[in-house]
C-alpha cells in the first residue's frame, strides 16, 4: 500500500518539475525577447555600443541557462497547438464545404421532384389513353400541358433535349 502511494508522489513529483521546467523556459524565453527588445531599442537610439552589446550578450546568458527539457516540453506544447489550431481551421473548411454541398443537393432534388412530377403527369395522361385508337381532343390537351410541364423542367434545370433535330 506504502509502495503504491510513495510510486504516486514520485509521479506527481516528476509531473509537478516537467511543469516547472516549462514555466521556467518560458519565463526564461519572455525575459530574453524583452531584453533582446530592449537592445534592439538601444541600438536604434544609441548605436551598438558596449551597453547595447551587453544586452545582447544578457539575452544569449537568459536564454543558455533555461533548462534543455523545459524548452522541449515547451515546443511541443506549441506544435500540439498549433496542430489542433489547423485542424479547427481545417474543421471549419469542412464545415462551410458540406454546407455547400448540402444546398447543391437540396438544389439538385428539388429539380428531379420538379422534373419527376411533371413526367408523371405526363405518363398519367398517357396511363389513362393505353388503348389503340385516337386519343380525345380533352386528354390531347392534358398531354401537351404535361409536355409543356416537362419542357419547362429541363429548362430550368439547364438541360437541352432534341427537337425537330435541333438541340435546345
Amino acid at each position: 500500500m506504502t509502495d503504491n502511494r510513495i510510486q504516486e508522489l514520485e509521479a506527481a513529483l516528476l509531473a509537478a518539475r516537467a511543469d516547472t521546467e516549462v514555466a521556467v523556459a518560458l519565463a526564461l524565453e519572455e525575459a530574453a525577447k524583452a531584453l533582446d527588445e530592449r537592445g534592439q531599442q538601444e541600438q536604434v537610439n544609441f548605436g551598438l555600443d558596449r551597453c547595447t552589446q551587453n544586452f545582447y550578450r544578457a539575452r544569449n546568458i537568459v536564454r543558455a541557462i533555461a533548462p534543455a527539457s523545459g524548452v522541449a516540453k515547451l515546443e511541443a506544447l506549441r506544435a500540439e497547438r498549433d496542430e489542433w489550431k489547423r485542424l479547427a481551421v481545417a474543421g471549419e473548411i469542412t464545415a462551410r464545404h458540406m454546407n455547400i454541398v448540402e444546398a447543391e443537393r437540396a438544389a439538385a432534388n428539388a429539380r428531379e421532384t420538379a422534373l419527376r412530377k411533371s413526367v408523371e403527369a405526363l405518363c398519367a395522361v398517357l396511363d389513362r389513353n393505353d388503348k389503340k385508337g385516337p386519343i380525345p381532343d380533352v386528354e390531347m390537351m392534358f398531354c401537351w400541358l404535361a409536355a409543356q410541364g416537362v419542357r419547362i423542367a429541363f429548362r430550368s434545370d439547364g438541360l437541352s433535349y432534341t427537337q425537330n433535330g435541333k438541340t435546345t
